[in-house]
């Protein structure tokens, strides 16, 4: 257990990815009265940035966007551990096992991937639990009005999050479909249309720049990455590192609970439960194991609704204190032995605490690392507010759609050094992209010196 919280806290407050320069530059230009997918490109659904937005307007001045984010993330994750521990006892688990739960959710290696990041991996989760336990309640017989509306409304807000969330609409559909004449489907729909107002709202007004940001670029970054040489795995490997995963947080336990919980419902030929159980849990198996390439960021599309089974669901099979306290035995030595992953890559660079104070030097500096550009007092060009995303697949893109997109190419960039087109250039964050840019930056007369988070600031003389 120590050495996962000690992983958390070096990972929350030790931990650098342009997936984090993205969303803060993005929520710090919506901040500024900028539109996104207009004035600037932007590669996700709409809703993170626009969370964050309003805390940059309020403390951008006194602390950095990162340290912003960092906490943003940080409150993400601690509101989604209280929900699943508040529906925990909700049904009935008494509060020691809800607060161990908890801890085996918060200490799973995908959740401290996805949460302590600045990103959008971990607000989709609060999302879904909050749908998913409003969805669950009417399992149960609630039948309040609203309900239907608000399960809609939160898968309708993880969607506009990230769009892989649609996987679980079918299922949330089937369920309200029972309802007499289908009456909780419309406010299912009424709910999600508005939760998901921001990204269905961007693709009307802004069709090419959204369809772009949130389909397009993920198919043509994908085709990259195999050609550099990222793993373009076959099925048997996809189960592979799925077993890996599941060996690696308390998985085998969580895994084993549901398997019993679903043969439970067999055994009873109970047909809706058995049909809540494999949507819910297996649809999304199948989309994972679909997707290329893997990353770990996406495991919490399953740990997410596996920990949701187990709470409907516990006290149904662990009614009595004996048999709830030797789980809670079995969650806690999973707990405590989960090794690192031998798959995870640190990074030891750590944020900026406090707003750089260097003055203006240049109106804007040329930087595949906007962040690291902000946070030292320049503004970014608006066309690397992706940070090196689009960048490093421009030339995939017709130099028209390019245009109408606001994209530059690696040797854009180059050229502008070339034309000495600005007096200050930030690397370091990119290097197998940087090098070209580097050799200009020499050519041309420029000097380098240190900068934060392991930058360069080159000078032109």
């Amino acid at each position: 257990m120590l050495p996962g919280l000690w992983f958390a806290g070096r990972h929350i407050f030790g931990f650098y990815d342009h997936n984090e320069s993205m969303y803060l530059m993005t929520a710090w230009r919506l901040a500024q009265g900028e539109v996104m997918y207009l004035d600037f490109a932007f590669l996700q659904g709409p809703i993170y940035p626009m969370v964050l937005a309003p805390f940059i307007v309020l403390l951008g001045n006194t602390v950095s966007l990162l340290a912003i984010g960092k906490v943003a993330a940080l409150l993400i994750w601690t509101a989604s551990t209280l929900v699943l521990v508040a529906a925990a006892r909700k049904r009935g688990m008494p509060l020691y096992l809800s607060l161990l739960l908890a801890l085996g959710f918060m200490l799973a290696y995908p959740q401290l991937r996805s949460f302590s990041e600045a990103s959008n991996y971990g607000l989709p989760v609060l999302f879904f639990f909050l749908a998913a336990f409003r969805t669950e309640s009417y399992l149960r017989g609630d039948r309040s009005p609203g309900l239907a509306f608000q399960s809609g409304l939160w898968l309708g807000l993880a969607i506009a999050t990230k769009t892989y969330y649609a996987v679980f609409i079918p299922i949330a559909v089937l369920i309200f479909a029972h309802s007499p004449n289908m009456k909780r489907v419309l406010p299912l729909g009424l709910g999600g249309l508005l939760g998901a107002l921001p990204l269905w709202l961007s693709l009307l007004l802004f069709p090419q720049q959204a369809w772009f940001g949130n389909v397009e670029f993920h198919q043509i970054t994908t085709a990259w990455k195999w050609e550099i040489g990222a793993p373009n795995l076959i099925f048997q490997d996809r189960l592979a590192y799925f077993f890996d995963w599941a060996l690696r947080i308390d998985g085998l336990i969580f895994i084993a609970l549901a398997t019993w919980m679903l043969l439970w419902h067999a055994r009873r030929k109970n047909g809706s439960g058995m049909l809540l159980y494999l949507s819910f849990f297996f649809l999304p198996v199948v989309l994972l194991l679909s997707m290329q390439p893997l990353f770990m960021q996406y495991f919490p599309l399953i740990t997410a609704p596996l920990f949701i089974l187990i709470v409907a669901d516990f006290k149904r099979f662990f009614p009595s204190g004996k048999a709830q306290r030797a789980v809670a035995l079995l969650i806690f030595v999973l707990i405590v032995a989960q090794p690192k992953p031998s798959w995870w890559i640190w990074k030891n660079s750590k944020p900026v605490w406090s707003a750089h104070q260097a003055p203006m030097l240049a109106d804007s500096a040329l930087t595949l690392s906007p962040l690291m550009a902000h946070e030292l007092g320049f503004a970014g060009p608006p066309e690397l507010s992706c940070g090196p995303f689009l960048v490093r697949i421009a030339d995939r893109i017709p130099q028209q759609r390019r245009a109408e997109l606001g994209i530059w190419t690696l040797n854009e960039m180059v050229q502008m050094v070339e034309q000495k087109r600005y007096k200050v250039v930030i690397t370091g964050q990119e290097v197998s992209h940087e090098s070209e840019l580097e050799r200009q930056l020499q050519a041309q007369g420029y000097a380098a010196k240190s900068g934060p988070l392991y930058s360069k600031i080159w000078y032109l003389k």
